[in-house]
């Protein structure tokens, strides 16, 4: 009888167990969500803080580097072109000065800044074209640019069958030293694997300027998005 009603008390319990509920409810999402969402579409960005440079102005020049099997190319991607870190008032029309801080969006008008740039942001985004990634590079609203990335085809060596996909990797930045080529972001096509029959990218997940890293002698063609800073 006692091994009846233990058993009926243990089954009780289990049921109780089972019909256990815990609180839960539906969220607003969030900037982060939003970029897990972007991420899995293959977009991808990163911000290079340079609020060091806030007290003067500074010229940006950006600086692409294509590599191929390891080595730089001769296909040098010379843009000749630079961007200030400070946007002036100075340069409107007293109307269109008074327009702009009516506006609410002027950085600082007692010190004559409309915009300062304190991070410069690198953005990949995909195309319409496998063989072709698009750059974003940004400084401030009036200093931004896009431009194409062409790759070449990387093939499953038995079926033929093109395998273009794209990684990206951020540079280690410690200090902004002038004149000095200084690489931000890599963007890079996936390999063959042949062993294990697939494309891959894997490695380090961060680069450094010295490029040493052993995912780079891997990745048969990328990029090198970085800059120099001129005063």
């Amino acid at each position: 009888m006692k091994r009846t009603i233990l058993g009926l008390l243990l089954m009780a319990s289990a049921a109780l167990s089972s019909a256990q509920t815990f609180p839960a409810k539906i969220q607003p999402s969030t900037a982060e969500d939003y970029v897990f969402l972007l991420e899995s579409k293959g977009y991808k960005s990163y911000a290079v803080d340079i609020t060091s440079l806030k007290d003067h102005n500074y010229m940006i020049e950006p600086v692409i580097q294509h590599y191929k099997d390891g080595k730089l190319t001769d296909n040098v991607i010379d843009l000749g072109i630079g961007f200030s870190t400070q946007d002036k008032l100075s340069g409107y029309t007293e109307e269109d000065r008074q327009k702009l801080i009516a506006t609410g969006q002027v950085y600082d008008a007692e010190k004559d800044l409309l915009e300062l740039c304190e991070k410069i942001r690198i953005g990949f985004m995909p195309t319409d074209n496998p063989l072709v990634e698009s750059l974003k590079f940004y400084v401030t609203s009036h200093g931004a640019f896009t431009l194409p990335l062409f790759f070449d085809e990387q093939k499953d060596p038995e079926t033929g069958e093109v395998g273009n996909t794209y990684n990206f990797r951020p540079f280690v930045v410690e200090s902004i030293e002038l004149e000095k080529f200084i690489p931000l972001a890599m963007c890079g096509v996936s390999w063959y694997d042949t062993k294990g029959g697939f494309f891959r990218f894997c490695g380090e997940e961060v680069l450094t300027e010295g490029m040493s890293e052993d995912i780079l002698k891997s990745v048969p063609e990328y990029y090198i998005i970085g800059m120099k800073v001129h005063k």
